[in-house]
This record gives structure tokens, sequence and C-alpha cells, in this order.
């Protein structure tokens, strides 16, 4: 039985310390291009850059990353809690977007992970706008008002008002 035991053992040990060391692997090989910072990196901002009011209290983020792709403005912000925002408009131009049932617009704020997310377009009362006043792509940078009911399937929900976004990078 002593010699089962110190097989079983054996083989408990191998297996951890090769979780180990995969965990460890390197993820890119030498032939992968160096990553560039705006693709894997979010950038620290002043706070006025964005800021917008939760349930009638100030909301500022730590973190925001403003990307154009194929069509879309994603606008993602987050603070150090992991709170985050999340706006996607399905244009790239100046104008005032819907957010609303079957809109291509959305907005949603996650207050916590693992937390259900505020968002629009659930309910006839889930909806909000974005005025964007500037979005310039060759010198990158964004302007915008915004505000929103966000709700969640339960029912429950927030207001998010005086939402406004300036000059902020576009990555």
């Amino acid at each position: 039985m002593n010699k089962l035991n110190f097989t079983f053992v054996a083989l408990i040990l191998v297996l951890v310390i090769t979780c180990s060391l995969q965990a460890c692997k390197k993820d890119t090989s030498p032939t992968d291009p160096p990553p560039t910072t705006t693709d894997t990196t979010a950038t620290t901002i002043d706070t006025t850059t964005l800021t917008m009011k939760v349930d009638g209290g100030l909301w500022t983020p730590d973190l925001i990353r403003i990307r154009l792709i194929n069509d879309i403005l994603s606008i993602q912000a987050q603070t150090n809690a992991q709170e985050a925002l999340t706006i996607t408009v399905d244009d790239q131009t100046t104008g005032d977007y819907t957010f609303e049932i079957g809109s291509a617009h959305s907005a949603a704020f996650l207050p916590a992970p693992g937390e259900a997310a505020f968002m629009t377009g659930i309910s006839a009362l889930s909806t909000g706008e974005i005025k964007i006043t500037k979005l310039d792509a060759a010198n990158k940078k964004l302007s915008a008002t915004f505000h929103f009911n966000g709700y969640r399937t339960d029912g429950t929900f927030r207001t998010f008002t005086e939402g406004k976004i300036v000059d902020a990078d576009i990555e």
C-alpha cells in the first residue's frame, strides 16, 4: 500500500509542477510582432475627460478606451473598483444617436464584476441618447454628451445623466 501511496503522491506532484510551468509559459512566439500599446492597454485619463452622474452622484473612471472599429465607435471606461461603462454607436460621424429597443446603438453600466449590467434597449423605459459633437479621426479626439436610463431584466434601474466626454483620445 505504501508503494501505491508514493506513486499517487508523485503523480499529483508532477501534475502540479506541470501546471505551474504551463502557467509561466510565454504567450508569444519569437516570430510574433511586438505588441502595440494601442491594442493592449487603456489610457489613463484626466478625470475631467469623461464624467457622468449615476443616480445623482458623480462618477469618473480611472481608465478609458475609445476605438473606431469597422464603422463602430466603441467607448469603454472603468474605475479601479471595476465599475464599467460601455457605449457603442453604429456610426463614426458627429450627430445625435438614440439608445432604444431595436437600436444599433447601446449603453450599459456594470456596477461590479459578477453583477448584472444596467442596459439600454431592454424595455421601453431603457432609453437614452449620445450627442457626438466632435469625432476627429485624424487628430484622434472625441467629444460628446450622453444620458440614459439603464434597466436590468429584473426591472431594477439606474439613471445616468450629465455624461460628457471632452477631447478624449481615440486609439
